[in-house]
């Protein structure tokens, strides 16, 4: 195939979508603001004296999609200038734990002796960095990447050698992904070792997620988004993947489809990886896919790009216009109107027992995780969210922090629980967005009612509720009712 072949199958992937070149659009306009030219990086929308490396790349190849083959124009020069500094932020340290992943900014120091991931360097860079150079490299003929190819060939092959075998789980979804893409792919054009051994990794990525037809991830805000882009190269970029890959986008986007409110414009939880409650007030990846794959005025996205809350996710806009493959029409139609209230129950594993449930109506939507695993309350997981819309239709939330694990099921508005705390741990914390009142063992706010049973000492403060446990036991029988004052909604 010819670099204009592949920059016209590129350009022609956004036409499958009817909001794809807004998202392109939009988000171009909004990186070319960031660009720098001196260090031909953007500039982080949070911190100006700050550059991004894997966020330029995915500039990158939107200055590609943008572009006409045989026309070179100005604009491409920042193309070259990108991959040029993109790959002058790769680590070449064999031996190193580090070695072939990339620095997240120019700025950060090389990783001390005895460095820490995610501290002193992101292991994933790997994934998220070579999948878009290898995507690059499909253009070899191309005049704008001839003399960069021996560099991209030497970074892919750093990428792939410096990743530990076992670092990455099949059931780390959105890196086992874009691994197995990389590896498969790279070793039909570059190296024929690592196929086979992509192949296996993408056999038992697809076996984890046929138990249940869910990933471990599940309903993640962000990270679903980096599915579909990864799905995306495993249906458009790959002989080997396509099949398997076709078959798991559509039972993901279905399963997107159940858990969405489109009145709320909201992913309902229980979430196993989020960065925020509510993705009208922030970038959350796969609103990115839900606009490229509906249009901007349906996706879940912050009313204005002036200061974007988690901005640097923006970036992914090239990505989700040219990746997100065309949804069954059965299946876009739950993203744009809301239909009849519904229970969801979605089995995750076994081993240990994750099970999600969510309970969804015009003006209320709950999410519970049921789990054997204490995930010891890290902050993007969150096992029971409550959603609500106010009298002025504004969307409202709360969610559980609490340091154990928890079994329930959800009864329509009534959530019955039992906790059972970690070593130490006395108390569970309900957050809201807005400010509370409490009245015994009744908490309200914004036209949302809970009652709790049975009775714990209670503590109302700001926008928290402690819910204080005794120390008799370790396991807490807790049932909360949710009623929506007359008027909510409407």
């Amino acid at each position: 195939m010819t670099s204009s072949d592949t920059v016209q199958r590129m350009q022609n992937q956004l036409g499958k979508n009817s909001g794809a070149h807004s998202l392109l659009e939009v988000s171009m306009g909004w990186m070319d603001g960031l660009y720098d030219s001196a260090q031909g990086l953007l500039r982080h929308p949070n911190d100006p004296d700050n550059h991004m490396v894997r966020e330029s790349l995915w500039y990158a190849l939107g200055l590609l999609l943008e572009s006409q083959p045989g026309k070179p124009d100005a604009r491409q020069d920042r193309f070259e200038r990108i991959v040029s500094s993109v790959l002058a932020n790769h680590y070449d340290a064999p031996g190193k734990i580090y070695h072939g992943t990339f620095k997240r900014a120019p700025r950060e120091p090389d990783p001390p002796v005895d460095a820490v991931i995610w501290q002193d360097y992101d292991p994933n860079w790997r994934q998220f960095i070579g999948t878009i150079l290898l995507l690059l490299r499909r253009l070899e003929g191309h005049q704008r990447l001839a003399s960069q190819l021996p560099a991209i060939d030497t970074a892919l092959a750093l990428c792939i050698q410096g990743e530990p075998e076992d670092r990455v789980p099949p059931t780390y979804t959105n890196i086992a992904l874009m691994k197995a893409w990389l590896e498969v792919e790279h070793g039909d054009l570059i190296d024929g070792h690592t196929r086979q051994r992509g192949l296996s990794y993408a056999a038992k990525i697809n076996e984890a997620f046929n138990q249940h037809k869910a990933f471990s991830e599940y309903n993640s805000p962000t990270y679903y988004g980096i599915n579909f882009f990864a799905l995306g190269l495993w249906q458009n970029f790959s002989d080997d993947l396509a099949g398997k890959g076709r078959e798991i986008n559509t039972i993901l986007w279905t399963d997107v489809a159940r858990f969405y409110h489109p009145g709320m414009k909201n992913l309902c939880g229980p979430w196993s990886r989020s960065y925020g409650m509510n993705m009208q007030d922030y970038v959350a990846a796969l609103g990115l896919w839900i606009w490229s794959a509906t249009s901007r005025e349906t996706a879940p996205f912050p009313s204005s790009t002036s200061e974007l809350v988690h901005g640097h996710d923006f970036c992914l806009g090239p990505i989700a216009a040219f990746s997100a493959v065309a949804i069954p029409a059965e299946v876009k139609e739950h993203f744009s109107k809301f239909g009849e209230p519904r229970n969801i129950s979605q089995q995750i594993s076994i081993a240990p027992f994750r099970k999600a449930e969510a309970y969804l109506s015009q003006n209320l939507m709950i999410g519970l995780e049921s789990s054997t695993k204490s995930f010891h309350g890290t902050d993007q997981y969150h096992p029971l969210t409550i959603h609500w819309c106010d009298t002025k239709a504004r969307v409202n939330w709360s969610r559980l922090r609490f340091r154990g694990s928890l079994f329930g099921e959800l009864e329509a508005n009534k959530i019955n629980l039992k906790l059972t705390a970690d070593d130490g741990v006395k108390s569970a914390r309900l957050e809201f967005s807005h400010a509370i009142q409490i009245s015994g063992q009744t908490i309200t706010s914004n036209g949302l009612t809970l009652h709790f049973e049975p009775t714990y000492p209670l503590e109302a403060e700001g926008n928290c509720l402690t819910i204080n446990l005794p120390d008799f036991s370790s396991e807490y029988p807790l049932a909360i009712t949710c009623d929506m004052s007359e008027g909510v909604g409407e």
